[in-house]
């Protein structure tokens, strides 16, 4: 009479998924004072703006969870957004024949297949983690450069100040917002 072997085998599989995507913005200051006096003003909006400074010439700040580094000798903003997160997958397997050898290496085998099987499901969720972040970065392209254009604004409308006082008497400085949402700047100068 024979008798059958079972052998019941499981592990866990770990992996730590990785998502990152980056978007360039180029930055064109043009110098309405001398440059280095630009880079100033640039340096002090962009301070006023909540940037906090990383580096000689490098600003950071966080726009709706996407990280903003702003380098001023590169003339860059770069965008990234990133994600890190750990998935674990419990594998069971059985192995069944009429020796314990046989039953162990047939157990063996299943749990390799469905190991690897797990670590493919693993890299689809990493694709869809990856999905994710492209979709939030494009969502916040929109705030992103909200943002910058409100730096580049401050620091224009300062440097037109500057340049002002030094062709004559200003006599009178007006800034609004049109109706349409646009910002105008008015400087009066006398001789």
């Amino acid at each position: 009479m024979s008798r059958a072997y079972w052998v019941k085998l499981s592990s866990s599989v770990v992996e730590t998924i990785n998502a990152s995507d980056r978007a360039t913005h180029r930055i064109q200051l043009d110098a309405v004072v001398p440059e280095g006096e630009m880079d100033q003003i640039l340096e002090g909006a962009l301070e006023e703006s909540g940037w906090e400074k990383d580096g000689d010439k490098r600003f950071r700040k966080t726009v709706d969870g996407v990280e903003l580094v702003w380098d001023l000798d590169k003339g860059v903003v770069e965008a990234t957004a990133e994600a890190s997160q750990e998935v674990a997958r419990e594998v069971q397997v059985e192995g069944r024949a009429y020796s314990q050898d046989a039953a162990q290496q047939q157990a063996e085998r299943q749990l390799q297949q469905r190991e690897q099987q797990t670590r493919d499901a693993i890299g689809s969720e990493q694709e869809q983690l990856q999905k994710k972040l492209t979709k939030k970065l494009g969502d916040n392209e929109q705030e992103r450069v909200r943002e910058i254009n409100g730096v580049l604004q401050k620091a224009y409308t300062e440097g037109l100040k500057r340049k002002a006082r030094r062709m004559g008497n200003v006599t009178s400085i007006q800034e609004g917002t049109s109706a349409e949402g646009e910002y105008q700047l008015t400087i009066t100068i006398s001789e």
